[in-house]
């Protein structure tokens, strides 16, 4: 499955520690086609990144616009979505990723959520798959359509990537409500934990550090000072 990761020429640098956190903790044989809203091209990435250029630099407002535009044109029936500041700092997890993917035989899948913010949203059961007891996001939930790390079902990211909507922010903030399509994920044992790292276009204080409800996970310190030692961040 494609992953895709979303940035601006104003956000590219963040796709250092990005990269090098992927890879470490995912694979550097995983391919990843980072979507850059701007004209940047040439930035030194591993070989498994490639960037194409949406050359769009109208700002936030047209977010959704060139999204719509690119993601209207693959083939792919699911892909997955995420931001160039989820950086990576638990290993993925493959037993539950591929649990996880016999979900999509049902065609109501919307999107799978990779990681924990599910946590602290209402939820009820789905099934369970082998050992990985697998939520449903209530209709009524906020925060269906939500950008962290998830699985997408093209349909779905296209029914609400609506053209002049404007930002992500727009983009979560939608009436959604009701829509009959399902929004899984898991209630422990994640694929994927990921921080946020910017906040306004800054490294936060937290940025190796992610929080959603009681769950706690935090980059080990010794990769922190590898990362500072080495400028990857």
């Amino acid at each position: 499955m494609r992953v895709f990761v979303a940035t601006c020429d104003d956000y590219i640098s963040a796709l250092s520690p990005f990269s090098y956190l992927f890879n470490k903790f995912w694979s550097d044989e995983i391919q990843v086609t980072v979507l850059n809203r701007g004209t940047i091209d040439n930035f030194d990435l591993p070989k498994n990144f490639n960037i194409v250029l949406l050359r769009s630099n109208n700002g936030v407002k047209e977010w959704t616009t060139d999204f719509y535009k690119y993601f209207s044109g693959i083939e792919d029936k699911h892909f997955i979505f995420m931001q160039e500041d989820h950086f990576f700092i638990r290993p993925f997890n493959t037993h539950v990723y591929n649990q996880l993917l016999s979900c999509l035989k049902d065609d109501k899948v919307g999107r799978i959520d990779l990681t924990n913010t599910l946590i602290n949203k209402p939820c009820l059961g789905y099934k369970k798959v082998n050992d990985v007891d697998v939520i449903e996001m209530s209709q009524s939930s906020m925060y269906r359509v939500c950008c962290q790390p998830s699985i997408w079902s093209k349909e779905y990211m296209l029914k609400y990537m609506k053209p002049g909507l404007g930002g992500p922010w727009e983009f979560e903030l939608q009436d959604y409500f009701n829509d009959g399509y399902r929004i899984l994920g898991t209630s422990n044992d994640y694929p994927i934990v990921v921080s946020n790292a910017l906040v306004k276009g800054e490294y936060g204080e937290n940025w190796y550090k992610c929080i959603h409800g009681s769950d706690y996970f935090e980059l080990d310190n010794n990769i922190v000072n590898y990362m500072k030692e080495n400028k990857i961040i």
